[in-house]
C-alpha cells in the first residue's frame, strides 16, 4: 500500500436495496483502487474491493483500439442499419443513462429490456395488474411493529436491514426498538434469518399462495374448511356464481310471419 492514501466518509453502497450510507471507505491513489470499506457488510466490501479504475482502450471495432468518436459513429450505424434493435440490460446504469437510452430507442424505433425480465418480471406484472403496498425503509424504522418476512432470508441476503431498519434500531414510534416488534419468518425451510424470529412458520414447497390465500380468508372473518385439499379449495372470498340460466326459446317462424309481426 502506497502512502497516497485518501478516506472518503458518508460514502454510499448500491450492492443491495439497504443503500448504506455510512460507509468510510480508503481509496489507494496510486493503484486507484479501495483498500478498505468500515461500515460495509461482507457483501458490500466483496462489491467495493471489484471496484477500480482499469486501463482499457476507449472504445474497440472489430478488436482494434479506436478513439470515441470513431466507437460512436460505429455504433450510430449499427443501431441505424439494425431491422429490430433491442437495448438489453441497463439494470447497473445511472438514471441518466437510462434516459438517454430511452430516448434512443423511441428514435430507432426499437424496444427497451431489462434483467427484470428474467428476475423480477412476475412481481411487476403483477404490480401493473394489482397493485403494490409499498413503504420506504424509514417508515418501517419508525413504525413497524409487526415485521413480516415471507420467504426472504436477509441475513444473507441484505445483512445490515436487520440492525438498520427492520429489527433492532429504535424509531419514533418504537423507542425501544427490538422489544416493541414482533417479528415473523415464513419460508420452507430453515435459513440463518430464522433466529431472529418470534414466530418461524414453515410451509410446503410451493403451497405459498394457499397459506397466503387461507390466511386473507381468516382476515376478513371468513371459515376455513381445512378437511378440504388445498388445489381444490375455493377461493375463500369469492361470490357465490350466480345460477346458469337456461337460454330463452324462441318460436320458428318463417320471415313473411315476422314481418306481418312488426306491421300488426
Amino acid at each position: 500500500m502506497s502512502d497516497n492514501i485518501r478516506t472518503v466518509p458518508d460514502a454510499t453502497c448500491t450492492f443491495c436495496g439497504c443503500v448504506c450510507d455510512d460507509i468510510v471507505l480508503t481509496v489507494d491513489m496510486d493503484s486507484h483502487s479501495i483498500t478498505k470499506s468500515q461500515n460495509a457488510c461482507v457483501l458490500g466490501k466483496a462489491w467495493f474491493k471489484e471496484h477500480g479504475i482499469e486501463e482499457r482502450p476507449r472504445a474497440l471495432i472489430g478488436g482494434r483500439e479506436a478513439s470515441t468518436e470513431e466507437g460512436v459513429e460505429e455504433a450510430a450505424q449499427i443501431l441505424a442499419n439494425a431491422r429490430f434493435p433491442i437495448i438489453y440490460g441497463l439494470s447497473d446504469t445511472t438514471c441518466e443513462a437510462q434516459r438517454v437510452a430511452v430516448a434512443i430507442a423511441d428514435m430507432i424505433g426499437g424496444n427497451v429490456d431489462t434483467t427484470t425480465s428474467v428476475c423480477h418480471g412476475p412481481s411487476g406484472i403483477a404490480f401493473q395488474s394489482a397493485g403494490e403496498s409499498t413503504a420506504s425503509l424509514g417508515e418501517i424504522r419508525n413504525r413497524a411493529d409487526l415485521v413480516i418476512f415471507w420467504g426472504g432470508n436477509p441475513a444473507e441476503a441484505h445483512p445490515r436491514l436487520f440492525t438498520r431498519y427492520a429489527v433492532t434500531p429504535k424509531g419514533m414510534y418504537v423507542p425501544n426498538g427490538r422489544k416493541d416488534r414482533t417479528i415473523v419468518l415464513v419460508d420452507v425451510r430453515r435459513t440463518p434469518s430464522t433466529p431472529v424470529a418470534d414466530i418461524f412458520l414453515q410451509v410446503k414447497p410451493g403451497s405459498d399462495f394457499e397459506v397466503l390465500w387461507a390466511l386473507r380468508a381468516l382476515v376478513k372473518g371468513r371459515r376455513i374448511d381445512a378437511s378440504e385439499p388445498p388445489g381444490r379449495r375455493r377461493n375463500p372470498s369469492a361470490r357465490p356464481a350466480p345460477a346458469s340460466r337456461s337460454p330463452r326459446r324462441r318460436s320458428a317462424s318463417a320471415p313473411g310471419d315476422r314481418r306481418r309481426n312488426r306491421s300488426a
